[in-house]
């Protein structure tokens, strides 16, 4: 519990931060979606002169582009990039302070197990992911509202907002899993901004050659946005798949750090 609440208070105030950068994202770019909707002929007679592929890397879908919903979704592309960076940094950094810190041998030699260490940790991390999501989720009820006064369907903001947390889950985990595994880790921020950055540029990929073989490569694909709108439900085999990332990677993860060797600085 000691270690539970350390990491929480270790990570408090960019906790703070990232929430408040990512709901003011939301906040201030579905502020914009009445000028985009009064314009919508001329703009969509400009984006039609684009080619799809673009559009489909960029995360835009003309025929629900204008819908608040729609327009939230296409904002939300960007709000997750975020929301990965905020998960992947808090993961790698909690499950690897030690290393980094160089005190390791400080922690193992105390009456708690190295199952019992991981876990408050990862159980810290999830706290801290569940209310970032709520507030983000909060705020997009709020904005979607008030800048539409068409009917929109609250279940289908709710999943597309739980996509979010189900993609932070998965590089979450993969945090976790480096975090146990690196032999040094002398810099989070830049491990995880090149882990994240390389999956949105193969996210960008599949919009370009359109291969359903990619999806199954970027986080950022399991979940397509416009189609859990109309469908309101999500793509049962990219769910069970993220679902299997999170749990293999967290077993492997809690494996090799109960039983890998702890070097004395």
């Amino acid at each position: 519990m000691n270690i539970f609440r350390f990491e929480l208070k270790s990570n408090i105030k960019s906790t703070i931060i990232w929430i408040l950068a990512m709901c003011l994202t939301v906040y201030f770019f579905m502020m914009a979606f009445p000028a985009y909707s009064d314009n919508s002929q001329g703009i969509i007679k400009v984006l039609k002169n684009y080619p799809p592929e673009l559009l489909k890397a960029l995360g835009m879908d003309i025929n629900q582009f204008f819908s608040a919903i729609g327009f939230y979704s296409f904002v939300l592309i960007y709000i997750e990039l975020l929301a990965a960076m905020q998960a992947m940094m808090l993961a790698l950094g909690t499950s690897g302070r030690e290393l980094r810190t160089r005190t390791s041998e400080f922690l193992v030699t105390k009456p708690i197990s190295r199952w019992t260490i991981l876990a408050a940790k990862s159980s810290a991390v999830l706290v801290i992911l569940v209310i970032t999501n709520l507030s983000i989720t909060l705020t997009s009820l709020y904005a979607v509202s008030a800048v539409t006064k068409e009917p929109f369907s609250v279940t289908a903001l709710l999943m597309v907002c739980l996509s979010t947390f189900l993609l932070q889950l998965v590089f979450a985990a993969m945090g976790i899993l480096l975090g146990v595994t690196f032999r040094k880790l002398r810099s989070v921020a830049p491990v995880s901004l090149g882990i994240v950055f390389g999956f949105y540029v193969v996210n960008m990929l599949k919009g370009i050659f359109d291969d359903k073989w990619i999806r199954y490569f970027s986080p950022f694909q399991f979940f397509e946005k416009y189609s859990i709108i109309a469908t309101k439900s999500f793509d049962s085999v990219f769910l069970i798949w993220s679902v299997v990332l999170i749990v293999g990677m967290l077993i492997v993860g809690f494996v090799y750090y109960v039983k890998k060797d702890i070097h004395a600085v």
